[in-house]
């Protein structure tokens, strides 16, 4: 396999995580223009259908949604976009997370699902007579620690 199909196939992975789900389809013609335009990778529609396969052989869930808005999609995540809400309203209601803390925390947690779905994740929860701390302060951040670490020993 050359050095090209072997990049080809994992940017089109990450093209597949990023950018499509259930209501947000690629065509292989719209999949060759996002290599082309972002990677610097031309191929074929031959290509895609022939990677796609290899994706799903190796257990990727792509489905193909035909009729008035065909394309693929990933259709199964590690996360269901409930679950990842789920998480970030716990993160955002945690007292002792930071406001920037629970920013990063959330920006990472978007990575999880497609970027569409990750912008219902940049919402605000408030809690009544909690209020959170704005800035990283050293307590904060050791407080944290010392809950991850007590949460490591429990499992042991």
């Amino acid at each position: 396999m050359a050095e090209n199909e072997k990049l080809s196939i994992l940017h089109l992975v990450d093209l597949l995580l990023d950018r499509t789900d259930r209501d947000h389809t690629m065509t292989a013609d719209m999949i060759c223009t996002a290599l082309e335009t972002d990677y610097e990778i031309v191929c074929s529609r031959k290509t895609v259908y022939r990677d796609i396969t290899k994706l799903r052989e190796y257990g990727l869930k792509i489905e193909q949604l035909r009729g008035s808005t065909p394309g693929y999609y990933v259709e199964e995540r590690d996360f269901e976009l409930a679950e990842i809400k789920l998480l970030v309203d716990a993160v955002q209601s945690s007292k002792f997370i930071t406001e920037d803390k629970s920013r990063e925390l959330i920006r990472k947690r978007g990575g999880l699902t497609s970027r569409e779905n990750s912008k219902q994740l940049q919402r605000q929860v408030y809690i009544i007579n909690r209020p959170k701390p704005c800035r990283s302060r050293k307590g904060n951040e050791s407080t944290r620690n010392h809950v991850c670490q007590d949460a490591g020993s429990l499992r042991r």
